[in-house]
């Protein structure tokens, strides 16, 4: 006879909040989720993330394009504002050389005028070759109506040659250093060329300007 086979403990039953000795293999059972491609492995999921890329990708072009394209207008729009000071400078010169009375003045003047323009005329073909066209209408817009007023005030004082060269030379400074900037600054060769003409030339016309009375 056979001794007596204790009875099976009894099953453990789960206090609710608390681990069990079952979690462990249960938890190693459960399939862990694989990570992928947003939406999925499923061919949708693919033209997703496709998509996405592209339009990462053209942004960028994009973003790239602005700037280059940016400091391209930057280069254009400072030579066409040299263009425009050409024009006005050319413009006083001329009142000069209409109204100046003694020689000093009116051969500044005549000297003035006929370097700005040949300055202006090659700045044009610099603009010109960067599809950049300059109008009768862009340089009138140029004109300064306060410096004729200063010249006109000057006549009936009595002081047009004294005012004029003053006007002149001071505008022709800031002409130079503007001239400065644009060529330390320009990418082309030819432009950079035609900027260290440009620049001699102001020099030439400062280093002959009579010496002024304050």
């Amino acid at each position: 006879m056979q001794p007596n086979t204790p009875p099976a403990p009894p099953p453990i039953q789960p206090i609710p909040g608390q681990p069990t000795p079952y979690d462990f293999f249960m938890n190693q059972q459960k399939p862990k989720k694989p990570v992928g491609l947003p939406g999925g492995g499923s061919t949708r999921g693919r033209i997703i993330f496709v998509v996405i890329g592209l339009v990462v990708l053209i942004i960028l072009v994009a973003v790239i394009a602005g700037l280059l394209n940016s400091g391209k207008k930057s280069s254009v729009e400072q030579l066409r504002s040299i263009a425009l000071q050409q024009a006005e400078i050319s413009r006083v010169a001329g009142i000069g050389v209409m109204n100046a009375r003694g020689s000093e003045a009116r051969n500044l003047a005549i000297t003035t005028q006929l370097s700005l323009q040949s300055d202006q005329t090659t700045t044009v073909a610099l603009l010109a070759d960067q599809k950049v066209k300059l109008g009768p209408k862009n340089f009138l817009a140029a004109k300064n109506p306060k410096t004729d007023s200063l010249l006109t005030d000057a006549t009936e004082r009595n002081q047009f040659d004294e005012v004029f060269v003053k006007e002149l030379t001071s505008q022709l400074a800031v002409y130079q250093k503007d001239v400065k900037a644009v060529y330390e600054t320009a990418k082309s060769d030819s432009t950079r060329q035609a900027l260290a003409t440009t620049f001699k030339n102001s020099q030439v016309l400062l280093s002959s300007s009579p010496p002024q009375t304050n």
